[in-house]
């Protein structure tokens, strides 16, 4: 059949390109506020102790946190002051912070208890500013904002403040230190610039020379606020952009040479800021860049030129005032600011919304071009994302097409296909094409399709396949003749919801309210119960580069189809939802797949399914059918309600950083208590609950624990979400109790180990064993004793009856502690015991006379005879 009335003439096109800078583009950022336990919002400072705590200085307090909670730290507490505005941990744990009327506060690693160093004679009402250690000679170095330089002697617990400069006024306001590798102490000022002292001599001797470099030198500002080391480069934050030196010009520099280059970032290149307010470099290659009105900027250079990245309010940044950069041994990045603390782990989700440009959040489809470009069929017509991958997101921009018919109709289906053409289809039947000219052409289809276009896709033969709601549509380029394919020539149902190709060339079709479908040499199969697959509501399709095709059934969940066989996997494997709206093949064979609740990863090397949702970053929330695709870098790209996301592995970092575990404390019969000196408790102290607590502050919702109990009947790793074990009714011996934290990439910590004893009750104690045994063998004396003296009396019978029971009763005992454990109930056992028991029992005073006391008269006469 003829495809009559092809439009052969361009509409006219209006083209929007907007060229908008980064504020479109929303990462994952936590935020943390006063709600979550901070004491106070104004965040200026931030550390980390050795246990993994994070520490948080404010206006009006300090704050820990462990990844579960915040804990406040007030005078209460011994806190010097509540206004902290620096923080440093020093090379043996202790954590040290600055405050703003001139107090020092440290804070004890082993005891855990806070102490003031007492510099007010110095220093009363002069900022603490910044920490640095001489670690050789055992001494902390910090600056104050007017009273100049002190070094704290951890040894001998004293201050001493240090002239550098008395000659220059200005000298005394210092705002950061820097000691480089060379033992050069970098000195920042408020408003003369950088000294620059050898720490080697100058303790010994101060008159040493001190280098002074200012604007005069190349500096861009005298108003110094950090200065940090950054690949062989040294970086100045001035309140004019950011400055670098090249190290192997550091000393040409110090020397005074005007010939060295001072290089200067600011609102005028690419950094496009000017107020630098904190410097900070993270394990990945990157410098971030705080400043005071444009957020955070995390900068890399690349063939020689830095690019950077802007997080600010647009990008989920609580505010654009930032006061502090941190980054933690896990590789995540803290940024305070004035509203709270953020932490920042990753670029690896993006969201593009309609801030952005965009026609619409709601993103029906998505494909790239040959270009790296992203096409984005909306719910109001069709948008595109150029320069999408490049690390300088500010050259993003975004294309709107202003088509009659297509501009403001929902666009269910793109394609690019393998001319560089691209095909666009809407919910009305309607569909387009966008030659490589940049024409677009309406396709004349209304007497065949009356109804929505779902899918478009194309066969080796470059014909073009549409899935609708009456069939399948095949229309062949070259000569426009479109055939129409439904269950009378085949096909599981009309009813054609996605179309695929797999790598051999079969066409697969999944048919909503119909049968699985795949086309090859002209004919059609279709696929039920009988081959394996056991749902028939095929929601999604994709192939692998294997050869296998990856079917999403409605509450059906996953399946794979490699040629032979159906495989199925659902919620008894690890899946979140068990129905796959959309699914992908990364560049590794991983398969993603949206759901209701964000995005899943099943790994086909190992069968394990990783969910990701809000917390973990995606920020669409809630995927739409068959709206996925891998662009030429390997990014996967998400189709949501809440915009188009993109999912970036080569940022997705492995968490290999051990999470840290430790033992809190411990309940005693449901009673909180200490741990014993001695580890060990008496026997009627043998309900114990071990209370712990993992720290791993990249993504601590994920973190689980595994815990055992050497030396108990079940000696198996347990796992848990909760931070207690309890074990009950433990018995008298030995035990080692291990717990173990395992991060969200499965990390596990160092095992934390407690050794302990449960003391034996008297009862069980060997010497009472004797003692009984000692018994018994006196009560059958005794009975023997009074049986030849009497003839068989009730008094021979009762001692002879309590030895036999308690013999009895210490087998039944023994069955209970040794056989129980290992057979399961044994109350049979103790019938038969007992049993037996009654039977002996029963004729024992005739025994005692017949046997016992006649025995032993017997031998009596034989003896008198």
């Amino acid at each position: 059949m003829l495809l009559k009335n092809t439009l052969q003439a361009a509409f006219a096109l209006i083209f929007t390109l907007v060229s908008v800078q980064l504020f479109g583009q929303v990462v994952n950022f936590m935020q943390y506020g006063v709600e979550h336990g901070l004491p106070q919002s104004q965040v200026n400072t931030i550390t980390q102790d050795n246990e993994g705590n994070l520490w948080v200085g404010t206006v009006s307090g300090l704050a820990s946190w462990n990844g579960i909670e915040f804990t406040a730290y007030s005078i209460n507490d011994s806190v010097a002051e509540e206004w902290v505005t620096a923080s440093f941990k020093a090379s043996n744990g202790d954590v040290y912070f600055g405050h703003w009327g001139g107090s020092i506060t440290r804070y004890d690693a082993v005891t855990k208890l806070f102490e003031s160093i007492h510099i007010e004679r110095f220093n009363s009402y002069q900022e603490v500013t910044d920490f640095v250690e001489d670690t050789l000679n055992k001494k902390i170095i910090f600056s104050t904002k007017g009273s100049g330089l002190f070094v704290y002697d951890t040894e001998t617990q004293k201050v001493q403040r240090y002239e550098f400069a008395s000659s220059i006024d200005g000298s005394r306001l210092i705002t950061s230190l820097h000691l480089d590798g060379s033992e050069r102490m970098w000195i920042g000022t408020e408003n003369v610039g950088i000294f620059v002292l050898d720490l080697k001599t100058f303790f010994k001797d101060t008159s040493s020379t001190t280098k002074h470099f200012n604007t005069s030198n190349g500096l861009s500002n005298d108003q110094i606020s950090d200065i940090i080391e950054y690949k062989n480069e040294m970086w100045i934050g001035t309140k004019k952009g950011a400055n670098y030196i090249n190290m192997n010009s550091i000393g040409s520099f110090l020397n005074g040479d005007a010939g060295v280059t001072v290089n200067v970032l600011d609102e005028s290149t690419e950094l496009n800021a000017n107020d630098i307010t904190s410097l900070e470099v993270d394990p990945h290659g990157n410098i971030w860049i705080g400043t005071s009105s444009h957020g955070a900027i995390k900068g890399l250079k690349v063939d020689g030129k830095y690019r950077f990245r802007h997080y600010s309010v647009a990008q989920g940044l609580s505010f654009y005032d930032v006061k502090a950069i941190f980054v933690d041994r896990e590789k995540t990045v803290w940024i305070g600011t004035d509203v709270g603390l953020n932490q920042y782990i990753s670029d690896y989700f993006t969201l593009y919304d309609e801030s952005l440009g965009i026609s619409s959040n709601f993103i029906w489809s998505i494909t790239p071009d040959d270009k790296g470009n992203i096409w984005l069929g909306t719910n109001q017509g069709v948008s595109q994302l150029m320069n999408a991958d490049n690390i300088n997101n500010d050259s993003l921009s975004v294309g709107k097409y202003d088509i009659k018919g297509l501009s403001a109709a929902p666009v269910m289906a793109v394609y690019y296909d393998s001319l560089g053409t691209v095909w666009l289809a809407t919910a009305d039947g309607m569909l387009f094409k966008r030659t490589l000219r940049g024409k677009y052409e309406k396709i004349n289809i209304e007497a065949h399709i009356h109804d929505v276009i779902y899918s478009i896709c194309e066969d080796n033969e470059g014909n073009i396949w549409l899935g609708t709601r009456s069939g399948a549509a095949r229309i062949n380029k070259k000569t426009h003749k479109m055939s129409v394919f439904t269950e009378e020539d085949g096909l599981g149902g009309n009813n054609i919801y996605k179309i695929i190709k797999g790598t051999d060339g079969t066409m697969w079709f999944a048919v909503l309210g119909g049968k699985l479908s795949s086309y090859k040499n002209e004919k059609f199969r279709i696929y039920d119960e009988s081959d394996g697959l056991n749902h028939q509501l095929v929601l999604s399709l994709a192939p692998d580069s294997k050869g296998n095709i990856w079917l999403g059934c409605y509450t059906g969940g996953l399946y794979k189809y490699d040629g032979k066989t159906f495989h199925n996997y659902n919620k008894t494997h690890g899946m979140k939802s068990e129905t796959p709206y959309s699914i992908i093949a990364d560049t590794s064979d991983n398969i993603w797949f949206g759901t209701t609740y964000g995005i899943e990863k099943f790994n086909t090397y190992d069968s394990t399914f990783e969910h990701y949702g809000k917390a973990e970053g995606f920020l669409g929330v809630q995927v739409n059918p068959n709206s996925t695709c891998l662009d030429k870098n390997g990014n996967i790209w998400f189709g949501t309600i809440l915009g188009a996301v993109k999912y970036n592995p080569n940022v997705h970092y492995h968490n290999d950083v051990k999470p840290i575990v430790y033992l809190n404390d411990l309940e005693v019969n449901n009673e909180l208590t200490d741990f014993p000196f001695n580890s060990e408790f008496l026997a009627q102290d043998n309900n114990l609950t071990f209370n712990f607590t993992g720290i791993a502050l990249n993504m601590p919702s994920k973190l689980k624990y595994e815990y055992r109990l050497i030396g108990h009947k079940n000696e198996d790793w347990k796992e848990t979400k909760v931070r207690n074990a309890p074990f009950t009714n433990l018995k008298a011996k030995k035990y080692q109790f291990q717990v173990k934290a395992v991060n969200s990439d499965n990390t596990e910590s160092v095992i934390s180990v407690y050794p302990f004893k449960i003391e034996v009750p008297w009862y069980e104690s060997y010497w009472f064993y004797l003692f009984q045994i000692v018994l018994i063998g006196a009560m059958l004396f005794l009975a023997i004793f009074f049986g030849r003296k009497t003839g068989g009396s009730r008094t021979a019978t009762i001692l002879a009856t309590i030895a036999i029971i308690i013999v009895f009763e210490y087998g039944v005992n023994y069955v209970e502690d040794n056989v129980e454990d290992e057979i399961g109930s044994i109350a049979f056992i103790k019938v038969g015991l007992n049993a037996m028991l009654g039977i002996i029992l029963f004729p024992i005073e005739e025994v005692i006379k017949g046997k016992l006391i006649g025995t032993a008269k017997r031998k009596e006469e034989d003896e008198k005879v």
